[in-house]
């Protein structure tokens, strides 16, 4: 991740986090069948969209430069962007169905389905929380080193 780039890229991953999140909400409140699965998505989301503000906090920081171990994550960022559009896709579709959807939307007719199977919402969160644990692992060895660094340099 260098510099402005991989900032960019955390801020993107933190939009997109947080708008699959807003849009599973959307579903829990009309699909009743699937809201276990939902609420370990949206949590999954949330948990992974904490990790990426710090990460952004810390890239944007003075020590950014120094973070040499999250540097390297571009291509698990990459990775993580390109599932979270491909998450907010999917369930935007079901959202812009056309104009009989929304007449049967407000007549409380339950119209919208939850397009994933709970096998695909579990492999989902198995890979959010890989990339989660990823970039978590990897702000604690930056932060570690920082620390250590200015450390040494104060006590010598």
């Amino acid at each position: 991740m260098e510099g402005l780039g991989s900032v960019a890229s955390i801020i993107a991953a933190i939009d997109l986090s947080a708008k699959v999140t807003r849009l599973c909400k959307q579903y829990c409140s009309t699909v009743k069948n699937a809201k276990y699965d939902i609420e370990r998505l949206q949590g999954e989301l949330i948990r992974l969209k904490t990790v990426l503000e710090d990460a952004q906090r810390l890239l944007e920081s003075p020590k950014g430069g120094r973070l040499q171990t999250s540097q390297l994550l571009r291509d698990e960022l990459r990775g993580c962007l390109s599932l979270l559009v491909e998450l907010e896709k999917k369930l935007g579709r079901e959202f812009n169905l056309g104009p009989a959807h929304k007449v049967m939307r407000s007549f409380g007719v339950r119209a919208l389905k939850w397009p994933f199977f709970t096998k695909d919402v579990d492999r989902t969160i198995e890979t959010l929380k890989g990339y989660r644990d990823t970039f978590s692992t990897a702000l604690n060895i930056d932060q570690t080193y920082v620390t250590n660094f200015f450390l040494t340099s104060f006590l010598s």
